[in-house]
């Protein structure tokens, strides 16, 4: 059953008219030239680095010695932003955060929207704590890193079908097994990520990965009718998207290159970044988020 797509949040972020709706769908509109946002309205927060998934391309290289983040902390930062934006949880394992409840409380107390990515394999070990969270709509998407070309439990895709995203990664995963996938009946709704060289994803990359790209970029127009796709900046890159739209579509449909409405937010190592990706160097301790934003951007 498919639900009415209600807007969840509307408010004016620089020279941005923002929307968001409860399919997930974000619209930003603007009359401006060249048009300027005031602060992030997305942010890719990692509460944690600790994982006991040995995933081999990890590149956030999480282990089971991984750190907790400050999450009293990283409230504070938040604290300051205004109502209505959208943030990414994840880690490691953000499931395995002993205060990931409170902060998910917390989140939902101060107007923002979390959504959450969960490794498929936690699935069966977390149920009860996943459950809790559509239960008590603490999280509006579900992001689930697919390890295995496997139907997902029942328990999930009937509870929370139309919050449920896959991550496929291209360069891990095939265009196959996206459609394996399908077939099998996961949630239509699937996000390609790109492959990221750094952490364990330096070692994991070899001339079967490199041409798995390569597939990618030949077959990957052959999912566009398929199911609800998404791409990460990366993946949009990689995977060259650019070539399969008119410049009017491309302007619509684009939501701007990184750190242009993003950032991220690094809560065990209490540091702001652009991406994920950025370098040590682009990374620094917390401070104030806006006048962070606002130095960056002027």
């Amino acid at each position: 059953m498919i639900t009415e797509d209600i807007v969840l949040a509307s408010y004016v972020n620089g020279d941005f008219k923002c929307t968001l709706y409860s399919s997930g769908t974000f619209t930003k509109e603007s009359s401006v030239v060249n048009p300027k946002a005031a602060f992030p309205s997305s942010i890719d927060v990692k509460i944690t680095n600790y994982c006991n998934m040995p995933c081999a391309y990890c590149h956030e290289d999480s282990t089971t010695k991984g750190r907790h983040g400050d999450i009293s902390l990283l409230l504070d930062q938040l604290a300051i932003l205004p109502e209505g934006i959208e943030l990414a949880i994840g880690g490691g394992n953000p499931l395995a955060h002993p205060n990931l409840l409170q902060f998910l409380y917390a989140v939902k107390q101060q107007g923002k929207y979390a959504n959450i990515t969960i490794n498929q394999g936690h699935l069966t070990q977390y149920r009860s704590l996943i459950q809790e969270l559509v239960v008590n709509d603490l999280v509006k998407g579900i992001g689930v890193s697919i390890v295995n070309v496997a139907s997902l439990p029942t328990w999930l895709t009937s509870t929370a079908q139309e919050r449920v995203v896959l991550h496929m990664i291209a360069g891990v995963h095939t265009v196959k097994d996206v459609l394996t996938m399908l077939e099998l009946g996961a949630p239509r709704k699937i996000l390609v990520l790109g492959y990221k060289t750094f952490g364990r994803g330096i070692t994991y990359f070899d001339k079967t990965v490199e041409d798995n790209l390569q597939s990618w970029i030949i077959y990957v127009r052959s999912l566009f009718d398929k199911c609800l796709l998404s791409f990460d900046n990366l993946g949009i890159e990689q995977l060259k998207l650019k070539r399969f739209f008119s410049e009017e579509m491309w302007n619509k449909l684009y939501m701007g290159d990184d750190f242009t409405h993003s950032m991220y937010i690094d809560a065990v190592e209490m540091q702001y970044a652009p991406t994920s990706r950025s370098s040590t160097d682009q990374r620094v301790n917390y401070s104030n988020i806006i006048d962070y934003w606002n130095s960056a951007h002027n």
